[in-house]
Order: structure tokens, then C-alpha cells, then sequence
């Protein structure tokens, strides 16, 4: 099913680059209808379902469009496909029906309901009914027939007959004067009295052998199924209610208080009356005994929206309120995926959220249902394979999913190496100054930091990079030159990172004593909220004022701001004495 979904879907980026599906506008409801069923009970319904949607809204292609109108050769080979439908359809009750009666006028009438003519014309031959098997030869004919019939009938009522005809070739009579439903009997005189009586009720017909009486004998060849629902409504809704069989749903019991219709009734009213709202039809209620399937509600209302054969609408008090019809298709679409998502099959939930029409409301969906299964799109599997390029998912999705993961885990390190791979520089870098960064300091393991640091393509494009990624970047710089001070005051050059990618190692102007300048100005204003942040920040600080106390020369004037760094009390002590004693020692030689 979800395969023939995907393969009718024409799968595309939107000017957004956000993924969209739609269904193809030439998608057949046939295609589903032939694709292999199992003989459960409720899929040989959803497979008539399907059946019964390409009988009433599958284009028919005119032969002869010079010679033969279009619309009446339309309702012509929709009527008699539908027939073909409800004969297939009602078989098997028919053939119960007729096996078990002993009657030959009522084995002829159970082939009736199943529009089987010749057969109920052989059942009356059998049982030497010759003069009423000619007239059921003759069933459905003109209205000129039918009028004689009735006639017939009202003469037989009025001499006091029928009380000497039995109720099945009374039910056959009706059938010839086009009555499906309701046989009107005679009260008085009580010797000639003869009973009232539904003809599918005292048949024990079911809703579609009902329905199929009407269509077949209760309207004439020019009219349409439109009319024929439109007649069988009036019986079970307008004049006869609780006595006509409602067209309730397979599962469901014939209770005439239950608000629960068939869905393949209301496809036959949608195609019959153009005022019926599509929610009331594609409605869990109708097509699912739990009530809580979305599948087949979701599947017709994407094929006839697509096709414009009908779309959910709103009342004017909704739409006052603001609700729409987007609405209805969103609520429909989101139930469908987190149906689909609760049974496993989250990868077809992301095909079904993609057909939202609200891009934004598309992209929330599709990124939080990566996120909840990201443990599912491990590389080389066969889901990723499918959400990328089947799907067109873009990679920067999967590996922000990834980083929440990752992040959720406790995974910094990853989570910051998924982020860059999304080229979410800002995310990225927050994570590295609250996260890897420190640690990497305190651990004293700066080589993976210096890698993450190098793949920030343009620090431009990252927030207060100066007090973050650049001043690990120069503390790092500061740490390989200090073993070999003299030679790096002369020749050591790093970048600042600014307009630039980080971490290129080109020389320039900048030599130690730039980046211990830079240092001294940065590191008290870095961020400083997680305790692991406030260790690392005072550990470089300790690093810097010990290179620059050792290196002294042309940084001997930056020596007082060492006291302004964030030291630990016994490193700020220590920087004091030491300060201190330069400081009397340069007065000495001053004295001297």
C-alpha cells in the first residue's frame, strides 16, 4: 500500500528547500484497488472501497465524443459498472439466499436483489410460474409498463385480492411497478384484509441488496445513480425511518439510532450530491470499527482533493472563527503520522507529514520525528538511505537530529562534530565554549579541540567569536610556542580568526605577544556560567600570566593586567608577590 502511495507521490523541494510531497494528479483509485488484498474481512471491504471510488470518480474515456454526449454516456457506464460493483459485491448473500428458500417466487425474488434476471426467470419456470416469469423478463422496463403494473396491483386492493396472493409474488408485483420498499396492504374488510410490509425488511435485505432494488428497478434507464440515492435516502431517512435498512458499516450492528453510515455510502452521496462536506464522509467513525484508523480516510481525501473531486470545507460559523479548510487536511495529515509513528513505521509517517501544505508546520514535523528516531539513521542503514534520497531529507536535518541526540547522550564532542556537519556554526560554537572547550582544557587533551575549532568555514558568521572559539584557538597557539619562547617571539605568527576560516595556520604579523594581548583583553569577559567553564577560564589564565611574567621584554608593560585575569586565590597570590618583587627589582636597578 505505502509503496503504490510512494510511487503515485511526486516528491519535490519547495522554494524553501523544505521536502513536499503531493499526489500525482492522474492517480487512479484502480491502482489501489489492484493491488493484492488478503481475504480478511475487513481488507476484502477496503479493497470494495477502492473498487466502488473507481466506478464513481475514475475518468471514462468517450468513444465517440462527435456522436455520443459526454455526460450521458457517463452516467451510462458509470451505472452499469456500479451495477457489475453491487452484483459482485452481494453474491455470496444472494446465493445463501437463494439456496435456502423453498418457495420458487421468493428463490426469484433473492435472485432479484442480486440483479440476476434470468436466473429468477428460471426459478418461476420451475415452479410453473409461467405468466409472472414472462413479466419478470421484463423488469425494469419503461414507466408505461411500470404504470400498468401499479394499476394491476391497485385493482387487485380494491376487488379485495390480495389477501389470496402471498406476500413474495406480491413483493415481485412491486418490483414490476418499480416499489422497492413499502407493499401497502389492506385493512378492511377483515375477509379481504391483507398486510402492510417493507419489502427488505421481511426479506432480511441488507443495505446494498436495498439499495441495488432501487438502482435497478425503482428508477428508468435515463436516470442517474444520483437518483437512485437520492430515492433510497428518502426511504430510510425521510419516510420510513427505523423500517428501511440504513447503510451502516460492515462491522457495525443495523441499529437505525446509530449515526454510523457505510463509507462506500458516502462516496456513492458525495458523487450524487455536491453540498456534502468531505469530512463527514472520510471519517474514522465510517470506515474503521475502532474508530482510531486514519489510513483509508487520509488515502481518499489526498487522491480527491488532488483530483478536485471534493475537499473538506467549513460551515460559516467555522470559518468565522477562524478555521479552515487547511485545518481539517493538517489535524487528517498529523493523525495519519502519528498513527503510523506509534506502529513502527515512522520513515511513512515522514512521506504522510510531508504532504502538509504549511511549510513551516512541514518542517517542525519532519525535524522532530528525526529527532525521536535518530537512533534509526546509523550510516549505511537503509532508512537513512530512504529519508535522504528517496525522500530528499536534507542532510543538515539528519545531523542537527543527530546533535540532539548526541547532546542528549552527553555526547559534546559528537554533538559538536554533527553541528558542524549541519553548518550550524552558532549552535556549534555554543556547544564548544559550554561543553568540549572546557574539558578539553582541564583534561589538557587540546588536539581534538583544535580540529573541531579548524572546521568553522567563516568565524564571521559566528556571535562573540572573539571571547570564544578564538581565545581557545590562542590559548592553544600560546601553549605550543611556549616551549621554545625566545625563538617564538620572534617568528610565531597565528591568525585572529576574524573574515577568516579558523584555524588556518598561514603566518602574519601576529606573533606571542599579539595573542597574549589578545588573551589578557579576553579572557575576563568570557562566559563563565557552568562551573567547568570558570576552571578552564582561570587554568588559561594562570598559563598566560605565567608566559607573560617569563617572557617579560616588550610584555613587561602588560605585566600589571595579570591581576585582572580570573585566578584562582593561590594563583592570583602568587602573581601578586611575583609582581611585586619585579616591581622592587626594577626600582633597585633604578637606585643603582
Amino acid at each position: 500500500m505505502f509503496d503504490l502511495l510512494l510511487k503515485c507521490s511526486d516528491i519535490t523541494l519547495d522554494p524553501y528547500k523544505v521536502p513536499f510531497a503531493e499526489v500525482k494528479p492522474d492517480t487512479a483509485f484502480e491502482q489501489f484497488a489492484d493491488i493484492p488484498w488478503d481475504d480478511k474481512p475487513s481488507s476484502r471491504y477496503e479493497k470494495s472501497v477502492w473498487r466502488l471510488a473507481s466506478v464513481l470518480f475514475d475518468p471514462i474515456e468517450n468513444p465517440d465524443p462527435m456522436h455520443i454526449d459526454d455526460i450521458y454516456y457517463d452516467n451510462k457506464t458509470r451505472k452499469e459498472k456500479l451495477t457489475r460493483f453491487l452484483e459482485d459485491s452481494i453474491a455470496r448473500t444472494v446465493d445463501y439466499h437463494a439456496r435456502t428458500t423453498a418457495s420458487a417466487e421468493e428463490k426469484a425474488l433473492a435472485h432479484l436483489t442480486g440483479h440476476r434476471i434470468e436466473q429468477a426467470c428460471a426459478a418461476l419456470l420451475e415452479g410453473n410460474c409461467y405468466r409472472l416469469a414472462i413479466l419478470v423478463s421484463m423488469i425494469g422496463g419503461d414507466r408505461q409498463m411500470r404504470d400498468d403494473i401499479m394499476e394491476q396491483l391497485a385493482e387487485w386492493k380494491v376487488k379485495g385480492y390480495l389477501a389470496e396472493i402471498s406476500l413474495q409474488v406480491r413483493a415481485l408485483y412491486e418490483l414490476l411497478a418499480g416499489n422497492t420498499c413499502y407493499s401497502d396492504g389492506l385493512k378492511k374488510p377483515y375477509e379481504d384484509a391483507a398486510p402492510s410490509f417493507f419489502i427488505p425488511q421481511h426479506f432480511n435485505l441488507d443495505w446494498k441488496r436495498t439499495f441495488g432494488l432501487k438502482l435497478w428497478y425503482g428508477t428508468t434507464e435515463d436516470q442517474s445513480i444520483g437518483d437512485a440515492v437520492s430515492l433510497y435516502e428518502q426511504d430510510f431517512l425521510g419516510k420510513y425511518p427505523g423500517d428501511v435498512q440504513k447503510p451502516t458499516p460492515w462491522y457495525a450492528p443495523d441499529d437505525a439510532e446509530s449515526e454510523q453510515y457505510d463509507i462506500l455510502w458516502g462516496l456513492l452521496k458525495i458523487l450524487a450530491d455536491e453540498r456534502v462536506p468531505l469530512q463527514n464522509v472520510l471519517t474514522t467513525k465510517w470506515a474503521d470499527k475502532n474508530h482510531d484508523d486514519y489510513r483509508l480516510p487520509w488515502q481518499l481525501w489526498s487522491l480527491m482533493s488532488r483530483r478536485r473531486i471534493r475537499d473538506f470545507s467549513v460551515t460559516p460559523d467555522q470559518k468565522a472563527h477562524g478555521i479552515t479548510p487547511n485545518e481539517r487536511a493538517h489535524e487528517l495529515t498529523v493523525n495519519f503520522a502519528a498513527q503510523l509513528e506509534a506502529m513502527g513505521h515512522w520513515h511513512w509517517a515522514m512521506l504522510i507529514l510531508m504532504h502538509l501544505l504549511d511549510t513551516d508546520a512541514r518542517e517542525l514535523g519532519m525535524k522532530a520525528l528525526l529527532a525521536r528516531h535518530v537512533e534509526d539513521l546509523r550510516d549505511g542503514s537503509d532508512k537513512l538511505a530512504f529519508v535522504k534520497e528517496t525522500l530528499l531529507v536534507p542532510a543538515k536535518w539528519i545531523n542537527e537530529a543527530k546533535a540532539l541526540h548526541a547532546r542528549h547522550m552527553q555526547l559534546h564532542v559528537r554533538e559538536a562534530e554533527y553541528l558542524l556537519s549541519a553548518h550550524a556554526w552558532a549552535e556549534a560554537h555554543r556547544t564548544l565554549v559550554q561543553q568540549v572547550a572546557p574539558a578539553a582544557v582541564i583534561s589538557g587533551d587540546l588536539e581534538q579541540l583544535r580540529n573541531l575549532l579548524a572546521k568553522f568555514e567563516d568565524v564571521n558568521k559566528v556571535e562573540n567569536w572573539t571571547l570564544g572559539g578564538q581565545v581557545y584557538l590562542d590559548y592553544i597557539t600560546l601553549l605550543n610556542l611556549k616551549d621554545d619562547l625566545p625563538a617564538a617571539m620572534a617568528v610565531a605568527s597565528v591568525l585572529t580568526g576574524r573574515g577568516s576560516r579558523a584555524g588556518s595556520a598561514a603566518p602574519g604579523r601576529n606573533d606571542l605577544m599579539a595573542v597574549c594581548k589578545r588573551l589578557l583583553g579576553a579572557l575576563s569577559h568570557m562566559e563563565q556560567v557552568h562551573f567547568e567553564q570558570k576552571v578552564a577560564v582561570k587554568e588559561m589564565g594562570a598559563v598566560v600570566s605565567g608566559v607573560i611574567l617569563k617572557v617579560g621584554g616588550a610584555l613587561a608593560s602588560e605585566a600589571p593586567r595579570i591581576l585582572d585575569l580570573p585566578l584562582t586565590e593561590d594563583q592570583y597570590l602568587k602573581k601578586t608577590v611575583r609582581l611585586s618583587l619585579e616591581y622592587y627589582k626594577a626600582r633597585l636597578v633604578e637606585v643603582r
